[in-house]
């Protein structure tokens, strides 16, 4: 818009100086007639502003900061320097407003994540520094949290339960009336506090008397708060905790009566645990259990915290 405008202002103009021109030369041959003078010096009046037009807007349509207020300078010098500075940990236009005090011509771009500044050596100089200061990561927790997958194991011939869920697995048995529990599947969940976490994957569950199973799918979602206790241990809240399965049911067909099994095949049904966790540091938490089909399957979450 402003370069149509600037080649209108350019054309008037030119028909403009034409006018005077001729005007011009008519008060030489009519030097009596006072009317053709004051009419050729108003036309002279309207060239010299519609020129400034001119001016004003080539130069606006070549200055990259036309449309940012100028805030003169504090030194009175005119001399200035243009730098770009990119951002990379905090909003690029939030930071342009945290310099507006500063007597500078600031340009934010968010998609390129930069600001352009334009001021005094020293001005630019100050900006420099405050923006090393402001521009940094925000400083996150971050906490692993330990699925342990445990399932009751009536043969005796699965994996062992790790020695630190001794204790758990005891009152698993004393609860359930189970005599052994094996361990699944240990899933490993890291996340952000404050910070929505998700994960999939596959497990193996329990084989059917001498069949295997198929591969179990999991999925994991919730959000991890840390909670900083008074003594400076930590707990890990999962708000909106949710752990779902989908466990294969084995359906089986004979070619004849008492015969082998020569086909297998399986339904899937879905299984989950929704609720809301604590889970403090050096703690093994028994979530709860689900269970399709002839599985049954118990979560005990345990949390740690790296530095």
């Amino acid at each position: 818009m402003t370069i149509r405008h600037g080649m209108l202002a350019s054309g008037v103009l030119l028909v403009a100086v034409a006018l005077v021109a001729s005007g011009a030369a008519n008060a030489q041959s009519s030097t009596q007639d006072p009317e053709l003078a004051r009419a050729i010096e108003a036309l002279t009046e309207d060239v010299s502003r519609l020129q400034q037009l001119v001016e004003s807007l080539t130069e606006d349509r070549q200055n990259p900061f036309r449309n940012i207020v100028r805030i003169p300078s504090v030194t009175g010098e005119t001399e200035s320097v243009t730098r770009v500075f990119e951002i990379v940990n905090v909003s690029s236009m939030q930071l342009a407003g945290a310099l507006s005090l500063f007597p500078a011509e600031v340009a934010s771009n968010n998609n390129l994540r930069t600001l352009t500044v334009r001021a005094e050596p020293e001005i630019v100089s100050a900006i420099a520094d405050v923006i090393q200061r402001l521009d940094v990561a925000e400083a996150q927790t971050t906490a692993d949290l330990t699925v342990h997958v445990l399932s009751p194991d009536s043969e005796g011939v699965g994996p062992p339960v790790p020695g630190h869920l001794d204790n758990v697995t005891e009152q698993l048995r004393a609860t359930f009336g189970y005599g052994a529990m094996r361990l699944i599947d240990t899933i490993f969940v890291r996340g952000v506090d404050g910070r929505s976490v998700q994960l999939n994957g596959v497990l193996t569950l329990p084989s059917a008397g001498n069949v295997d199973l198929p591969a179990s799918q999991y999925s994991f979602q919730g959000v991890f708060e840390v909670i900083d206790g008074e003594d400076s241990t930590f707990t890990l809240r999962v708000e909106g905790f949710r752990m779902g399965f989908r466990v294969p049911v084995l359906q089986v067909a004979a070619d004849a009566q008492d015969g082998p099994v020569t086909v297998r095949n399986y339904t899937f049904q879905d299984a989950q645990i929704n609720t809301n966790v604590d889970v403090p540091a050096g703690t093994e938490v028994v979530v709860g259990k689900t269970s399709a089909g002839e599985s049954a399957l118990f979560l005990v979450l345990t949390a740690a915290f790296p530095e």
